[in-house]
């Protein structure tokens, strides 16, 4: 083993995770970590491969690109010294002798080939969502008896976005104790110093209108939103807007940057306007007969070395691809994949270790269509049943099913949008430019009517925001509190009796930190936090208040007074929680900020 390698203590625990499953039956556990959390360190580490090792059993782990397979056998061969690791791809790799066999999922879907492969202990997947049942994932688990009742294999898989962009179920192959896989997810690895802090700036493109958009299988078609990108001149647009926000704060120089296109002609045109507006750049995709190998990894090397400010991708770089000297990602190819927006984005969120930590900057979405607006970087995790009967989205469908219901309550909206269809001026004014939270925070946290932050932590309690009562009085401290009772306040206004409240250890801090680590909070104690942080997107809450399943709703709303007519499912919902929230946060909120006024006054 590599002395002088350490893991990270939450890769520790994946491996933990993964062994726990193993134990108590669950003979296909997943396991979620964010772009540049580590998911390769984690599953070519010895203390999960060496229980098979040991025996005599081989290592089987499968990716779908030559960018994963290089390294995720480079990663085994370090962290494994005096293990034999081999490849297994197309016709020019054929180790099948080898420990730990890295191979492609093209190559493994041919019978004869995985027919050579013997005596496999292990097999793990990696980009893990790409596998279902019905698919060659589900064809090559099959062959070595990973759905064996008792199988002789294990299986684990490991993504950044444990959901898909399509119907098709995970839990076809993927299963977990409780349902709830192993998540250190964006939100984590920011929180704690490991990955980049992110912001957000939408161009306004003028004239841009997805409502000229067709829709197809759930996603934006491509060629559509390549036309109508053409048609508004979007890639100059963009290309304007790059040289005016993506500059460092620290050098004053262009940052590096990757650009997500829907077509390979639209890279092109967007790598011409890029360099016509003096920013160096370059294309990349997975076309072998327009670009070679060689090629793109000779771009992506000058991207590394500077000589290449931008490079313009279609598709080709959303998974495998690190590069911590890149920090901007410019979304000019919209997706409805929340997925694929995550991958995306997940690219420029690895900080270059070179910089310290307080010289960094925060990594930018530059947002040119819209993207951002319907998803955010929150963690996805959908191991929903393959069967959904009666099943209501307050019951807690999957994100998938969620979505999906959405896409069709805003379909008419959407083609209903602006846009006059005619073909648009050549633009050669500034860029308007938006800013947004890609984290979404607007979308879970709510306010008591005293102006307390506040969010459901499941059926246990809340988690709010106080001030922090022993440091600075303009920081917040993040505090729990049971649903089940309310505080008893006498006429003086001091609480005589008080429902559990405990402190949490994120005191003093101010409010975009205190939001963040509250979520983490949430997260523990209402569970796997997925349902809590993605609520406020399900299509139920669109929905009119007036359908008789919402009587009892209505009548709640009624009965304290904040009932309107008109109202939505959702705003009746938010209403209710939000009067119940206050009589047990807002008395609590009030005492802390007495006592501090109290104790300046007498300072």
């Amino acid at each position: 083993m590599n002395a002088t390698r350490v893991l990270r203590p939450y890769q520790k625990q994946a491996i933990t995770y993964v062994k726990g499953a193993w134990a108590a039956g669950f003979f296909r556990p997943p396991a979620v970590a964010a772009t540049g959390l580590g998911k390769t360190e984690i599953f070519t580490d010895p203390t999960l491969l060496d229980e098979f090792l040991d025996i005599g059993k081989r290592v089987l782990i499968i990716a779908h690109t030559d960018e994963l397979i290089e390294q995720a056998a480079k990663k085994a061969r370090r962290n494994n010294p005096g293990r034999r690791v081999g490849i297994v791809k197309g016709q020019e790799y054929n180790q099948i002798t080898a420990d730990i066999i890295v191979s492609s999922r093209q190559t493994m879907r041919i019978a004869g080939r995985r027919s050579q492969v013997r005596n496999v202990g292990l097999i793990v997947i990696d980009e893990c969502h790409h596998a279902v049942r019905n698919n060659s994932y589900g064809q090559i688990l099959e062959h070595f008896g990973a759905f064996e009742e008792q199988p002789s294999v294990r299986v684990v898989g490991f993504t950044a976005t444990l959901a898909r962009g399509d119907r098709q179920k995970l839990s076809t192959i993927w299963e977990a104790p409780d349902g709830k896989p192993f998540v250190r997810d964006i939100l984590f690895g920011i929180r704690h110093g490991y990955l980049l802090d992110v912001r957000g700036k939408r161009v306004v493109v003028p004239d841009f209108n997805v409502g000229n958009v067709k829709v197809s299988g759930g996603d934006f078609n491509d060629s559509s939103m390549a036309e109508e990108l053409e048609r508004v001149f979007a890639p100059e647009i963009i290309a304007k807007a790059y040289l005016e926000h993506a500059v460092s704060e620290h050098t004053g120089r262009l940052r590096r940057g990757i650009a997500f296109w829907p077509l390979i002609d639209t890279a092109y045109h967007g790598a011409k306007a890029f360099n016509e507006a003096g920013i160096r750049s370059e294309v990349v995709h997975g076309d072998l007969s327009r670009l070679s190998k060689k090629e793109r990894r000779a771009v992506l090397r000058r991207l590394h070395t500077g000589e290449t400010l931008v490079v313009h991708s279609v598709d080709a770089l959303n998974e495998g691809f690190d590069e911590p000297l890149v920090d901007v990602a410019v979304l000019a190819g919209p997706t409805r994949s929340a997925p694929r927006y995550q991958q995306r984005a997940g690219r420029v969120l690895r900080p270059n270790l070179e910089i310290a930590p307080e010289l960094r900057e925060k990594a930018l979405l530059l947002d040119c269509v819209g993207a951002g607006a319907r998803n955010d970087l929150r963690s996805l995790v959908d191991l929903a049943p393959e069967r959904m009967d009666n099943v209501t989205a307050e019951d807690g469908d999957s994100l998938l099913e969620i979505d999906n219901m959405l896409f069709e309550v805003e379909e008419e909206q959407e083609l209903r949008g602006a846009g006059s269809g005619d073909f648009a001026e050549d633009y050669t004014g500034p860029a308007d430019v938006v800013e947004f939270d890609p984290l979404g925070r607007s979308t879970v946290w709510s306010q008591t009517p005293a102006g307390a932050w506040f969010m459901s932590a499941g059926s246990v309690g809340y988690v709010f925001l106080a001030p922090s009562i022993e440091g600075d009085p303009a920081h917040y401290d993040v505090v729990t509190i049971s649903k089940f009772a309310e505080p008893t306040v006498n006429r003086a206004g001091e609480i005589e009796s008080e429902p559990w409240t405990r402190p949490t250890e994120h005191t003093d801090l101010p409010l975009d930190m205190a939001l963040g680590w509250a979520e983490e909070v949430a997260i523990e104690l209402g569970g796997h936090g997925t349902k809590t942080l993605t609520g406020r997107k399900s299509a139920w809450r669109k929905l009119p208040g007036t359908e008789p399943k919402y009587e009892k709703l209505r009548r709640l709303a009624a009965g304290l007074g904040v009932y309107q007519e008109g109202m939505t499912a959702g705003e009746m919902s938010d209403a209710v929680s939000n009067i119940k929230a206050a009589r047990r946060i807002d008395p609590i909120v009030r005492w802390v900020q007495q006592k501090i006024e109290k104790e300046m006054s007498e300072a």
